[in-house]
């Protein structure tokens, strides 16, 4: 009986430490795919998280990773995975349904083959402990909601008519009376048929309702992640108010590299002319002002279907209504005004933020998206004196910061998606609860690949951490470089106190490198032995210069001068060509490879080969002269055969004398004769 209870007792104390400390699994030491795997285990019912996996395996082996989860209340993303080879690493995210049971999970890791799933290269278990929901709920008599969609047959939107259903949770503590939700379209979507505003009707604490929306979106509009802001109004406590949350929604559409022969360099810009918010520099706390904007169409083009959003990612100045502006048409060199009003928030923390003004519209008569936006800078006052002279006396403000962060890699590729996971820790020595956390870059490259550019935390312990997994998208038109999200955090202690806190992170972005050779031309007829030439033309098309270029020629044949050449630093859009004259080794095809070395924007060395083959002709066979007919070679004459012939040639020549004279006698004579 005490070795039954001694067993209990290993296991449950097994159990407890299980809860404190991270998993780390490793595939069994025969199977061909080893690979080791950590996950966080604490993830509340409602939230999402990430599993990382760090694969091994010979070069010769082919595997694909797959995670499986028998329970009904997880969700796990397969959507990245793809065929391995060798040292791999690769992150799957999960969400944990808000009704799932507690308790600890099985997640199922697996190595299959390409070509047969059924074929398992490597399997093991990974253990997640469901923590149940206990404080779902805001403790302030406030709105405060959740939103998520889903796309009708799709991850995402295309071309034409889809239909969005839009699912918002009240996690406030209080009921909403008469509620309704309205969204506000970027550019180019807009709503098929229908109000944009839709009636909930009572909208009681912990409820989820659903509306319905048929979405058209316009066939010029660009592949992308674009917001749709959803905005919940009704009664709190008898009082008209209202809450505004941001979801984006991935949209299939055009590619912005089809259109780049279409630009002119008249390419029309909204931007902001002027703006006001009244006689002082300084804000006061929970009061109301009107930002006033003046938008200049600078282009010679005009512009049509302008939608401006103005929002402070800090949340220290919320909009008491629509923080859109719309304009039908902006004509070329037109000024047009437009205003939103807000109320700076009682508690915050905040002394200085940062409004964002996004415009998107449409120029014509190409009908083609364009996006600008401009930064706004605003001053709050700060906290009365005897809320300082309470922090003066030891109560300190709660802080929540960003521990630690991962991208997946090194580096994220321009047009491409990652996976962003932040750490969020808890340096104070209070439960904090009610937490927002928004995930914002200024310069648009960095948005959200799907869903909202925040989550929700319910609570994190003094002293205790939380990890999140959000899918992010790289912009086509990113720079290379560094480029810095800011993690903006509202949230709450436990007696009712709000505070916010922000960090930034540097995320590197690489484009990808283009470099285009051309086909080598065959230098046309040419025999063994003779001297060739050859030309190798090549051109940068990526977005980044090309560091350190070398190029080099091999193969079967000699080359007369140099075999290499460098080139140094490309700049993008830049062609040069590179010339060689060569002796081929023989007849026949003549096999060779030009190799281009350079370094990337990220100083990572990379090689592209190119190969060629030439026909080389046989050289002529001369014939051998001992074969051909030999001609006589002729004597000279002797001297007195020379003599003989003169001789004779001249008594020919007496003789021929002698008988003329004789023959014309003889003709005298007979003319006398018939006289």
């Amino acid at each position: 009986m005490k070795t039954v209870r001694k067993i209990i007792a290993v296991l449950v104390l097994a159990v407890l430490l299980a809860g404190c400390l991270p998993v780390y699994s490793y595939a069994a030491k025969n199977d061909p795919v080893q690979f080791t795997v950590s996950s966080t285990l604490f993830v509340m019912q409602g939230g999402s998280s990430y599993v990382n996996v760090e694969a091994a395996a010979a070069d010769d082996v082919s595997y694909k990773l797959i995670l499986e989860c028998d329970d009904k209340g997880i969700t796990i993303d397969n959507g990245k995975s793809g065929i391995l080879s060798g040292n791999a690493k690769q992150t799957f995210s999960f969400t944990v349904a808000r009704k799932a049971e507690s308790g600890y999970k099985t997640l199922v890791l697996r190595a299959v083959d390409p070509t047969d799933s059924s074929k398992i290269l490597g399997e093991q278990n990974v253990y997640v402990d469901v923590v149940e929901n206990i404080n779902s709920f805001s403790s302030q008599g406030k709105a405060a909601f959740e939103v998520s969609y889903t796309i009708q047959g799709s991850d995402s939107l295309a071309a034409g008519q889809n239909f969005v259903k839009l699912t918002l949770f009240n996690r406030g503590n209080t009921n909403i009376r008469n509620a309704r939700v309205d969204i506000e379209m970027p550019a180019g979507m807009s709503i098929q048929s229908g109000p944009a505003s839709r009636n909930l009707g009572n909208f009681a604490i912990g409820d989820t309702k659903s509306v319905d929306y048929p979405i058209l979106v316009d066939s010029e509009v660009f592949t992308g992640s674009y917001p749709i802001t959803v905005k919940l109004t009704g009664e709190y406590a008898g009082e008209d108010k209202s809450a505004v949350e941001a979801i984006y929604i991935p949209v299939i559409g055009k590619e912005k590299e089809q259109e780049e022969e279409k630009k002119d360099d008249s390419v029309p810009l909204l931007i902001v002319d002027s703006f006001d918010y009244g006689s002082t520099n300084l804000l006061k706390r929970d009061a109301e002002f009107t930002l006033k904007l003046t938008f200049l169409n600078t282009g010679s083009k005009e512009i049509t279907k302008a939608v401006v959003n103005v929002l402070d990612p800090s949340g220290a100045i919320v909009p008491t209504g629509t923080s859109v502006i719309k304009f039908d048409s902006i004509k070329p060199g037109e000024k047009v005004n437009g205003s939103v009003t807000f109320r700076t928030v009682k508690d915050t923390d905040v002394t200085q933020t940062t409004l964002g003004v996004d415009m998107n519209y449409y120029y014509e008569p190409d009908h083609l998206q364009q996006q600008s936006s401009y930064p706004i800078s605003l001053s709050i006052e700060k906290k009365p004196e005897e809320e300082e002279e309470k922090k003066n006396n030891g109560v300190v403000n709660p802080i929540l910061m960003v521990t630690n962060y991962d991208i997946g890699g090194y580096y994220v590729m321009a047009g491409k998606d990652f996976p962003l996971s932040l750490t969020i820790t808890n340096t104070s020595g209070k439960t904090l609860r009610n937490i927002k956390v928004t995930v914002q870059d200024s310069t648009g490259a960095l948005l959200p690949s799907e869903g909202s550019n925040s989550f929700f935390v319910n609570s994190i312990a003094a002293g205790g951490s939380i990890s999140r997994l959000m899918p992010m998208t790289v912009n086509n038109d990113a720079v290379a470089g560094n480029s810095t999200i800011a993690v903006n955090m509202s949230y709450e202690d436990l007696d009712g106190g709000t505070h916010t806190s922000s960090d930034t992170i540097t995320v590197p972005v690489t484009q990808e490198d283009r470099l285009v050779i051309d086909d080598i031309l065959d230098p046309g007829w040419l025999m063994a032995g003779e001297q060739g030439y050859a030309q190798i033309k090549y051109y940068n098309m990526g977005k980044t210069t090309l560091r350190n270029l070398r190029v080099s020629v091999s193969g079967d044949f000699t080359v007369d001068g140099d075999s290499s050449q460098y080139v140094g630093n490309m700049a993008d859009g830049r062609s040069d060509y590179f010339s060689f004259n060569f002796f081929p080794n023989g007849e026949g095809e003549m096999h060779g490879k030009a190799v281009f070395t350079f370094e990337n924007s990220m100083g990572k060395e990379q090689t592209i080969e190119k190969e060629f083959v030439f026909n080389i002709q046989p050289a002529p066979e001369w014939e051998d002269p001992g074969d051909m007919p030999i001609e006589p070679v002729k004597q000279p004459m002797p001297l007195w055969k020379k003599i003989a012939i003169g001789v004779a040639a001249a008594g020919a020549a007496v003789a021929g004398i002698a008988l003329s004279k004789r023959h014309k006698k003889k003709k005298a004579e007979a003319l006398e004769l018939d006289e």
